[in-house]
């Protein structure tokens, strides 16, 4: 039984009953069973021999039942049924190639019915239908089913050649181009075309490996950020976490600590990658231990420095903000390392907005970095916001970027909002801003002290 977050480098997805070349040649094999029909039975003067009857018949029946087969699977084999009969020896050989025994058969009737159709109407520039069967054949099972195929239809033409005109001899010169020509234009179709769709299957079993390790990054990602935000007493917080379609590096926490501090922890890892979301993972743990500890965030951008710096690879770094706050006096203690700076905006529209920049290096890139702590005090009605540059580098048509000015005004506009419709008006504001589909991710964390507690 396969395990659903293991990767299976499926070279079965080949046979899987909805591709569309499946499709395709059930709908070409119906046409040609339909044009047939309509244009030389109700002819009087032409008499449809038995074997192409027969030939016609036969793919009818078969098409038939593939779509009849195919309709009742989908209702009928679950996933539980399908694991079932897999656990079966013999009936689990047969799931497992039915697909592909489906296809051979195909070819073959399609070969036997396109070869007594031809024969019949003696047209031989029909012979041409040869190549897209040979193509069919290539695509489905590669260079070996393409030459298997193209071998087949040579020799349907051979038998054509020879049927359509009695008494000619096989060392009949005419007779021996017609054949060696076709014969190596097919061969030639199903080996280039069996190389095109060999290569094609390379890069989509690339991508879907991509896939599978962008949602599992996507997952773990998702499993170290924290489920909710604490309460605490006199303030909001709020968070707006946008994903974008890549995985990105970003990450947030907000905990109180032993001695009742809350601590917010916003970081950003270099890069958009399962490397990326290893490296928050290492991130996370080395900042619970130094949480625990009851350390400074200045000590904490130390330690965190200490335990990245040697396990980033080259050209990669970590913006880190931390800040510590006692809720009762409102003081954040805080330390910038290198990350988008924070923006504290008064209650008052007569007060100037402060940013948290305290000028310090990125977490990875020097072995012993001085980092410096400053400190701020939130009053009543204030409110800060801490963003990645997932909302800053936003930009617009002209390449201006949405900037922490913007998070500035989009903030200020919302000036007496709770912390929640705060974070959700600049968020907003930076995606209307944004003139191209994010490629980043967004998050916003933000704290506001209530008026009331002030």
């Amino acid at each position: 039984m396969r395990h659903p977050t293991r990767y299976h480098p499926a070279r079965e997805y080949r046979t899987e009953p909805s591709e569309d070349s499946d499709i395709i040649v059930a709908l070409f094999r119906s046409a040609v069973i339909i044009a047939f029909a309509v244009r030389l039975v109700p002819d009087p003067n032409y008499t449809v021999r038995p074997s192409t009857w027969t030939a016609v018949v036969v793919a009818a029946l078969y098409t038939l039942a593939l779509m009849l087969g195919y309709l009742a699977s989908r209702r009928w084999l679950t996933r539980r049924r399908k694991e079932s009969i897999s656990s079966r020896p013999l009936w689990g050989f047969l799931m497992a190639r039915r697909i592909a025994f489906q296809r051979t058969v195909a070819l073959l009737v399609d070969l036997v019915m396109v070869s007594f159709i031809i024969r019949d109407v003696d047209k031989p520039e029909w012979l041409d239908i040869y190549y897209l069967i040979v193509a069919v054949g290539a695509v489905w099972f590669h260079r070996g089913g393409g030459v298997l195929t193209a071998l087949g239809a040579t020799g349907c033409v051979i038998w054509f050649t020879l049927t359509s005109h009695p008494g000619t001899g096989i060392t009949d010169w005419a007779l021996r181009m017609e054949i060696t020509t076709r014969a190596a234009i097919l061969v030639t179709v199903g080996v280039v075309t069996g190389w095109l769709a060999r290569a094609r299957d390379a890069e989509r079993r690339t991508r879907e490996r991509m896939d599978w390790e962008m949602r599992m990054a996507r997952s773990v990602q998702r499993e170290l950020l924290p489920a909710k935000l604490p309460e605490v007493p006199g303030y909001e917080l709020g968070l707006r976490f946008s994903p974008a379609g890549l995985v990105g590096g970003d990450y947030y926490d907000a905990f109180i600590t032993p001695d009742n501090r809350l601590v917010i922890v916003l970081a950003d890892v270099a890069g958009k990658s399962v490397a990326a979301v290893l490296h928050l993972s290492l991130l996370r743990s080395h900042l619970r231990q130094a949480i625990n500890e009851a350390l400074s965030p200045r000590e904490i951008g130390t330690r965190l420095n200490a335990a990245l710096v040697d396990a980033l690879p080259p050209r990669s770094f970590v913006g880190l903000f931390c800040g510590a706050l006692d809720a009762p006096s409102g003081r954040l203690t805080y330390v910038n390392c290198g990350h988008t700076p924070p923006v504290l905006v008064r209650g008052s529209a007569d007060e100037e907005p402060i940013v948290l920049y305290t000028g310090n290096i990125v977490l990875g890139v020097m072995v012993d970095p001085t980092y410096d702590e400053r400190e701020v005090t939130l009053e009543g009605g204030d409110i800060l916001i801490c963003c990645t540059d997932g909302v800053t580098e936003a930009m617009d048509g002209d390449w201006q970027a949405f900037d922490t000015k913007g998070v500035i005004r989009a903030a200020e506009a919302a000036r007496g909002a709770n912390a929640d419709e705060v974070v959700g008006h600049v968020l907003d504001a930076s995606r209307q801003h944004a003139a191209r589909r994010p490629t980043d991710d967004a998050t916003l964390l933000a704290i506001r002290r209530v008026p009331s507690a002030g």
